[in-house]
């Protein structure tokens, strides 16, 4: 079923021209385009992906996209995947500008981008089979279709069809998207048709263009009076979280997180959740700076905060553990955003595969101050013997509300 989208009507205009214009006047040569139009790009198959490189400005073949540096970004019926992240070595992120204004977007955002990450979802059982049907792709979830989302960021959102239909829905959002390219530069895209002309679904009409000029970052300085603060909590249960208040510097007793402003940031082995998005009524939300260095973060920006989510985790005999955490904060392995990442090569310095990433992160308070965070160690000393899931928290608390 071919989309169908409200086109607004033009009205053409008369142009009065005075009798003293010149004969030998003419108008201004028009300026050339730098937009370019990919039109029906075929990504119909539900398995097999297309992909394409904006440097190239075409479709290309790609043997293994995983160690590829020449190919952007990734279409197949349902998925869009870009070449970073999870699914490849190219460093290409994805940030949703909010704007469905193709010519309104002049400059690429500073921050807010994402990169590509697992994402498993469940469809309906194989043919004698009870069981949903178990896939696991890795996507951008910045661009990457949705379904029946009541808040849709992605190009589309899937609607089922209607009582006594067989047709499903398929809307696209029309957003505009910055894409960091492999080779380090910013391009706008917007996906505009999902179908050809013989109204076929799964084929991709978009345009693109360059972008040179970055977007001002808006930042804020921090005003600390408050002292440094140091101590080392007990994770290792991984059943019960740990319920931490930056303003009381203790480990809180908590009946029922979700509804109690006690608490700001709670600890369980290497999850680490705050207070707000999921796990809380309160305003917490954290950022990564670049920053390795506790002393010298002053100010932050005040955009690219990011809440607490549900997310998936990848078990060792291939089952999946849900959990709702902040993915800003939380480690996993080969974590190098996290506060902590588990690889074998950490037994070397750390006597275990366990080792903080050292970064310092601003987080916004369940009241919503801002503080700054840091991970300084997983270790503890008990009977002479190392033992991990004891994060080493060093913080400060900020006289700064976040508005």
């Amino acid at each position: 079923m071919k989309l169908q989208f409200l086109v607004p009507a033009v009205m053409a205009g008369m142009m009065l021209f005075s009798t003293s214009c010149k004969k030998d006047d003419t108008p201004d040569t028009p300026q050339a385009s730098s937009v370019k139009e990919v039109k029906e790009l075929n990504a119909s198959s539900q398995t097999e992906w297309t992909y394409f490189s904006f440097s190239e400005g075409k479709q290309v073949v790609v043997t293994n996209p995983r160690t590829s540096n020449n190919w952007d970004i990734a279409f197949n019926r349902y998925n869009v995947k870009t070449n970073g992240g999870t699914s490849g070595i190219g460093g290409v992120e994805v940030v949703n500008t909010g704007s469905k204004d193709f010519d309104a977007v002049t400059q690429y955002p500073g921050v807010g981008y994402q990169k590509d990450e697992e994402v498993t979802t469940y469809g309906r059982p194989k043919e004698g089979q009870t069981t949903p049907t178990v896939i696991t792709n890795s996507v951008n979830k910045a661009i990457t279709g949705t379904v029946m989302n009541p808040d849709p960021k992605g190009f589309y959102n899937y609607t089922p069809p209607a009582q006594g239909s067989n047709t499903p829905h398929i809307n696209l959002t029309k957003y505009v998207y910055v894409l960091k390219t492999t080779k380090g530069e910013y391009v706008k895209l917007q996906i505009t048709e999902y179908t050809n002309k013989k109204n076929e679904n799964g084929y991709i009409t978009f345009k693109y263009d360059f972008l040179t000029v970055a977007a001002p970052i808006e930042k804020e300085a921090l005003t600390f009076t408050k002292n440094i603060g140091e101590t080392q909590i007990d994770a290792t249960n991984m059943t019960n979280w740990q319920y931490f208040s930056l303003a009381k510097g203790t480990v809180v007793t908590v009946t029922t997180p979700e509804n109690d402003l006690t608490w700001d940031i709670a600890f369980k082995g290497y999850y680490v959740k705050l207070n707000g998005g999921v796990n809380g009524k309160g305003k917490g939300e954290a950022l990564k700076t670049e920053s390795k260095d506790f002393d010298t973060v002053k100010e932050t920006i005040k955009v690219g905060f990011e809440k607490d989510k549900e997310v998936s985790f990848s078990n060792r005999d291939g089952s999946t553990t849900k959990e709702k955490i902040s993915p800003v904060l939380t480690g996993g392995f080969g974590s190098t955003t996290g506060t902590i990442n588990l690889n074998p090569a950490n037994m070397k310095e750390w006597g275990g595969v366990y080792a903080p990433n050292k970064w310092v992160y601003i987080i916004k308070t369940a009241d919503g101050k801002y503080a700054k965070v840091q991970v300084t160690d997983f270790y503890k000393e008990v009977s002479n013997k190392k033992i991990a899931n004891f994060p080493k928290l060093k913080y400060q608390l900020s006289d700064t509300q976040s508005k």
